[in-house]
C-alpha cells in the first residue's frame, strides 16, 4: 500500500489547452500555502498537509513548487503546478517572480495529462517523472529542449554535505574530500504524494534510486 504523505499546496487554476490557464472560481490564500510548503519540507503533521491539499485540489486549484529541470536547462528556474488533470511547467520569469498563487492568464511552457504518465522515479537529489507524448519546454535563458521525462528538482529541502580528511601528524589535514547526499525521504515523499493523490487506480509504475552521493 502507497503511504499518504503531506505535500506542498499552492492555489492556482489552469486548462488543458496549450498556452494559457483558464481562470477557475476559488480564490487562493498565500499564508495557507505557507503553512503547507513548511509541513513538506519538514516531513511532519501529514494530517493537516493532507487537508490543505485536499481543498485545495477539490477547488479547482494546483500544487506547485518553484524547481530545477536539470535536462532543460540547470541555471534557470521553473515553477511546476500539479493538478487534477495535468502536470504544467512554467518559466519562472513569465510570472515575476511570484508562485504562490499565479495569475490564471500566465503563460505555461508544457502540460502532460496525467494520463499520459508512465513512471515516478525518486532519486537523492531529483524526482524523473517519464510519459509517453513528447514535451517542448523552453527556459529564461532561451534554451529548449523537447523531453520525455522530467528531470525535476522541487526546491525546499537540501541534502547533507560530510567532509572526510585524513589528519596529519601535527594536525594538518590531507586528502580532504566532500561527500554529498540528497534529500531521499523527501523526494520519496512527493512521489508517494504524487502517486496517492493523482493515481489511485496504481497504474503508475514508482521505483527508487539507492541512497548515496551523486544522482
Amino acid at each position: 500500500m502507497r503511504p499518504f504523505v503531506a505535500a506542498v499546496v499552492l492555489v492556482t487554476f489552469f486548462s488543458l489547452s496549450p498556452g494559457m490557464a483558464r481562470a477557475q472560481a476559488a480564490t487562493c490564500d498565500p499564508a495557507h500555502v505557507a503553512l503547507a510548503r513548511d509541513y513538506v519540507i519538514r516531513g511532519e503533521d501529514a494530517a493537516r498537509a493532507a487537508a490543505a491539499w485536499s481543498r485545495t485540489l477539490d477547488a479547482g486549484g494546483a500544487i506547485t513548487w518553484t524547481a530545477t529541470l536539470y535536462d532543460v536547462e540547470a541555471r534557470s528556474s521553473f515553477v511546476i503546478a500539479f493538478d487534477r488533470q495535468a502536470i504544467r511547467v512554467y518559466r519562472s520569469g513569465v510570472l515575476d517572480g511570484s508562485f504562490d498563487c499565479i495569475d490564471p492568464a500566465a503563460p505555461f511552457e508544457a502540460a502532460v495529462p496525467w494520463s499520459d504518465v508512465d513512471e515516478i522515479r525518486s532519486g537523492n537529489w531529483v524526482l524523473w517523472i517519464k510519459f509517453r507524448t513528447p514535451v517542448r519546454v523552453a527556459s529564461d535563458r532561451g534554451r529548449q529542449k523537447t523531453v520525455r521525462e522530467l528531470k525535476v528538482n522541487l526546491h525546499g529541502q537540501t541534502g547533507d554535505l560530510t567532509f572526510h580528511y585524513n589528519l596529519g601528524w601535527f594536525g594538518e589535514l590531507h586528502n580532504l574530500r566532500g561527500i554529498a547526499v540528497g534529500p531521499t525521504d523527501y523526494q520519496r515523499r512527493i512521489q508517494h504524494m504524487l502517486a496517492t493523490t493523482f493515481d489511485a487506480g496504481g497504474r503508475i509504475a514508482l521505483s527508487q534510486k539507492g541512497r548515496g552521493a551523486g544522482w
